[in-house]
């Protein structure tokens, strides 16, 4: 939902294009259904032939309330973050973004995680689950070790106590 609000957002504001929103509501639609699709999965690491990359899906416990979606965009030390909230059970939806400094785009993906997660413990919410499209993020919060860039360490270092005073 997030993407193509920003997609559009993109065209009317660099390319001065008219918003079609009947267009971009099938958009969400889509995406939407496929967000659905990938919860029936089991917790897999594995690659998919047809479009030849890794991914990681999981299906989503029926206790959990919120689904947090992350991105973010990085370019010569400035990052973009964004993050959207759902509630599950009211389909009520929430997003902020913001800017920040970052020295790695892996950094950038890792503050918009750790900021999704700040947000939810001001918001009082006690199970999320969270997608991004950073894998690398992903995997090394899932195994519990550190991303392959060392700049964005002390970042998950941050998570990790997150991640560890709720446990």
């Amino acid at each position: 939902m997030f993407e193509e609000v920003w997609r559009t957002r993109n065209a009317v504001l660099f390319q001065s294009n008219r918003v079609d929103i009947l267009q971009s509501r099938v958009s969400i639609s889509k995406r939407l259904e496929e967000f659905y699709s990938i919860q029936e999965e089991q917790l897999v690491f594995g690659t998919n032939t047809k479009r030849v990359e890794t991914y990681l899906s999981w299906k989503i416990p029926q206790s959990t309330t919120f689904v947090c979606f992350t991105d973010a965009s990085w370019k010569q030390g400035s990052a973009g973050l964004a993050v959207g909230l759902v509630d599950r059970a009211s389909s009520r939806s929430w997003w902020s973004a913001k800017w920040s400094r970052a020295e790695s785009a892996m950094e950038a993906e890792s503050m918009e995680i750790l900021w999704a997660l700040q947000m939810a413990l001001e918001a009082g919410i006690q199970s999320i689950a969270m997608a991004s499209d950073a894998l690398l993020v992903v995997k090394a919060i899932v195994e519990e070790s550190f991303p392959p860039c060392w700049k964005a360490r002390a970042v998950f270092f941050e998570i990790w106590k997150w991640m560890c005073a709720r446990k």
